[in-house]
């Protein structure tokens, strides 16, 4: 199986951020207990910080497809009017208009 050029960036690019979102998980579990440790902290508030950062990575998770998808809706939306524009414009030229 061959993959397009798109295809291959689209798989790097994917592979990138998976890696940096791993990475940073793993950097959060491992400051923690020194986290906990100078702020005196309990358990169950590292337990919630931990889980806000989490629900925080899942709204952008959804946010950023809503934005992707809005972007796209506009520009494609943008180049129907510029394409519409030209064409009127063009037949106006040739009629004399």
């Amino acid at each position: 199986m061959t993959l397009s050029a798109g295809s291959r960036v689209g798989l790097a690019g994917a592979t990138v951020v998976g890696v940096a979102f791993g990475m940073a998980r793993y950097a959060c579990g491992l400051t923690l207990p020194g986290i906990r440790q100078d702020l005196e902290l309990s358990e169950p508030v590292l337990g919630l910080v931990a889980g806000a950062t989490f629900a925080g990575y899942l709204a952008g998770l959804g946010l950023g497809t809503l934005l992707v998808l809005t972007a796209a809706v506009s520009l494609l939306s943008g180049v129907a009017l510029m394409l519409h524009r030209t064409s009127r414009g063009r037949a106006a030229a040739e009629t004399g208009r």
